[in-house]
């Protein structure tokens, strides 16, 4: 069990005074940005820069890389993503979705300080790994430590879903903040106990005291990929990156990042679509992306 800061030092090849001089200058080390959300309001990111950049990698390769994930998750996690989040939601029945509102902003310090604790850190080591992976109270969006934290600092609601899933028969996955249970029709019916698991845990739902129940005859969309019969990118969503790849050709410029991504999310989900975004990206003859 390792308990003070000179041990979290060594094992960071950094000294007790860079790590006390990092947490007292906290602020200067953060540059804030805001980018809009798909649904309206904005995220704010904490980007970390310099030596406390430096620290937090090693931090996450060296202490929260130990961790052992649960299969269910699949945010942040190595070769894991949105598209094999839904991998086991496809030609389901019922798709019950539960996001939590402002969830990396609810994540106190009280819960990330039991992140180390289970990780092996007492004490005075918890404490100060903690304040080098928190900011204003709460787990910042930007640091490379904050996926592994956000995937380990909500347990018990974790293992309450899983547990209501493996009872009634239901796929339970995490995508960091974006729950999903699917199944047959009788998910229903556990709609409102999932939803009061999050709240009970300090949490609240998005999509308020049921979470938002997707049957096979209406879209069923989960963490932007549609999955009522394989996933694919919402129809909508295709069209409008088909519209910006037509816009940059015709005007003669070159695609850029932001389009370049946009391609490729499509295509990982809906390689045939991709394949047409990519022939209308090259100036050929477009077609309707299906």
């Amino acid at each position: 069990m390792v308990s003070t800061t000179s041990e979290v030092a060594k094992l960071l090849d950094v000294s007790p005074g860079e790590i006390d001089y990092l947490i007292s200058n906290l602020s200067r080390f953060y540059t804030v940005r805001s980018e809009p959300k798909p649904n309206g309001g904005e995220r704010t990111f904490h980007i970390p820069r310099g030596r406390l950049r430096h620290v937090q990698d090693k931090i996450k390769d060296r202490i929260l890389s130990a961790a052992t994930f649960p299969k269910y998750l699949h945010g942040g996690i190595k070769k894991k993503s949105a598209l094999t989040n839904v991998r086991e939601h496809i030609r389901k029945e019922a798709v019950l979705a539960l996001d939590i509102k402002s969830f990396f902003p609810s994540v106190r310090p009280e819960r990330v300080m039991k992140v180390f604790e289970k990780l092996g850190y007492s004490g005075q080591a918890a404490r100060v790994l903690t304040r080098l992976t928190t900011y204003e109270h709460q787990l910042p969006q930007g640091p490379p430590t904050s996926p592994a934290i956000a995937n380990l600092c909500i347990p018990r609601i974790d293992a309450r879903l899983s547990g209501i899933a493996r009872s009634q028969a239901l796929s339970h996955t995490r995508l960091m903040d974006d729950m999903t249970l699917s199944g047959s029709h009788r998910l229903g019916k556990f709609a409102k106990l999932a939803a009061r698991v999050v709240e009970e845990e300090g949490f609240s739902v998005k999509q308020g005291k049921r979470g938002k129940l997707m049957l096979q005859s209406e879209r069923q969309q989960v963490t932007g990929v549609t999955l009522n019969f394989k996933k694919n990118v919402p129809r909508e969503k295709r069209q409008s990156t088909l519209r910006d790849v037509v816009r940059l050709v015709s005007e003669g410029r070159s695609i850029d990042d932001s389009t370049r991504g946009k391609l490729a999310w499509v295509t990982s989900a809906n390689p045939k679509a991709g394949r047409k975004l990519a022939r209308a990206a090259k100036g050929e003859k477009s077609h309707r992306v299906s």
